[in-house]
């Protein structure tokens, strides 16, 4: 079909359509199904449009019910405010944070929510957003119809409605958990700034301490040991013969003087290693002869006690801190002995696996069950008859577990039976590595 007739056909369609009359006898047979396969192709037109112009709706639905639902169940409150602050829009969650229906806030100043003190904030806020025309932000504590205050964000930015009018879009978050945690990290801070104050002034005190007593002790042991010295040699009748009564007081400034400068020692040592002066100073050594060197140094004690001194020491080679080895086995000897009244000590030693274990076995008063784990604690010493009748600092033992662990790589253990004895092993590798040898 031409063009012309084509238009001339959809003219006189659109004429039908207009309700005007159109003389169809005029028209020939072919120009007549033209014009009806035009209208029917025309109504099979409209009816596709309006399919898709309805298709287009349902989707435009579908989206403002979403964005509805987003809006206004949003974890946030949206607000939209005049000039004046005024609530022109809010949606749910903003509704139900300051405990109002939505219809109820409408027109409302959203200052009426404000805490008095962070009005001002508010309004700052608000002249950053209609006067300067810019996006910002503040911090503020809003209170609810219920009058429970809470810490707010505001976030607020600038736009125009669809009549040009200036508004402030904001958005309103509840940050009362943000900042309680932002508190509790603030004191935390101040906690561990004070604890850390607390542990230099307690660390400057204790090398004070540590100083003190290096010095005084040294400045006592010197005339002790020179009291010692001298008693023992008047005692051995270097300087003439002393009478029983004489001889007697001698031999109790002599036995004072001993314990006195044996309680210097160990407070001087507990400092050394509490502030780690002691040098771990390795060579290689005989076991059985640092036993034999320990129960010579104890023989006096043990004949004064009269107690059977039973020792079971192979030929073990050693390479580790002698002196150290040796001042420990002397504190559990002489713990042993100190606690026996009567029957035996023991000492044994054994390599298993690369490592000495050096035991000291007593018949003594034994240790209680609840009492074992207060042993090796500074300046314990447990309530015993013996106890009373016996001197000591409490020291002798915790000593002994410092220098085994810190410096000998080992540790000490208690076995113990109350009434029948106990027995203590000292645990320390048969080579001690990591440090140089002594030379």
């Amino acid at each position: 079909m031409k063009e012309e007739k084509r238009t001339d056909i959809r003219k006189q369609a659109k004429e039908v359509l207009k309700g005007k009359t159109i003389d169809l006898k005029k028209l020939s047979s072919g120009d007549a199904q033209n014009l009806v396969h035009e209208l029917e192709l025309h109504q099979v037109e409209l009816e596709m449009q309006n399919e898709e112009l309805r298709r287009v709706q349902n989707e435009l639905e579908d989206t403002r019910n979403r964005y509805s639902d987003l809006y206004d169940f949003a974890p946030i409150g949206y607000f939209t405010l005049d000039g004046n602050g005024l609530i022109l829009e809010v949606n749910l969650t903003g509704a139900k944070k300051l405990g109002r229906e939505r219809a109820y806030l409408i027109k409302k100043p959203f200052s009426l929510y404000v805490v008095p003190d962070y009005k001002d904030a508010f309004y700052s806020h608000l002249r950053q957003v209609f006067d300067i025309k810019t996006q910002t932000t503040c911090e503020l504590r809003i209170v609810d119809n219920k009058g429970t205050i809470f810490d707010a964000l505001l976030e607020s930015i600038p736009m125009h409605d669809s009549d040009g009018n200036l508004l402030a879009r904001t958005m309103m978050s509840d940050i009362t958990q943000r900042k309680l945690a932002e508190a509790e990290l603030k004191q935390l801070i101040e906690k561990e700034h004070e604890a850390r104050t607390e542990v230099q002034a307690a660390r400057k005190l204790d090398s004070m301490k540590s100083m003190f007593i290096a010095s005084t002790s040294h400045e006592l042991r010197t005339p002790l040991n020179s009291i010692i010295g001298f008693t023992s040699l008047i005692l051995d009748g270097t300087s003439g013969k002393l009478n029983p009564d004489q001889k007697e007081q001698l031999e109790i400034v002599h036995t004072c003087g001993k314990h006195l400068l044996s309680l210097i020692n160990d407070i001087l040592d507990l400092s050394n290693i509490e502030s780690g002066r002691i040098r771990v100073e390795v060579c290689e050594f005989n076991l059985k002869q640092i036993v034999d060197e320990a129960v010579t140094n104890l023989n006096v004690i043990l004949n004064e006690k009269k107690l059977e001194l039973k020792v079971d020491v192979g030929d073990i080679n050693m390479k580790s801190d002698r002196k150290r080895i040796v001042q420990c086995l002397t504190n559990l000897i002489s713990n042993g002995i100190k606690y026996t009244e009567k029957g035996s000590v023991e000492i044994s030693a054994k390599n298993i696996d690369n490592n000495v274990e050096l035991s000291v076995t007593d018949t003594g008063i034994g240790i209680e069950t609840q009492d074992i784990p207060k042993l090796f604690a500074p300046f314990v010493r447990l309530h015993t008859p013996l106890t009373y009748r016996t001197s000591g600092t409490g020291l002798g033992l915790y000593l002994v577990k410092k220098l085994a662990v810190d410096f000998l790589g080992g540790d000490v253990g208690v076995k113990s039976e109350f009434g029948k004895g106990s027995i203590f092993t000292l645990r320390v590798p048969v080579k001690l590595e990591g440090h140089s040898m002594k030379n």
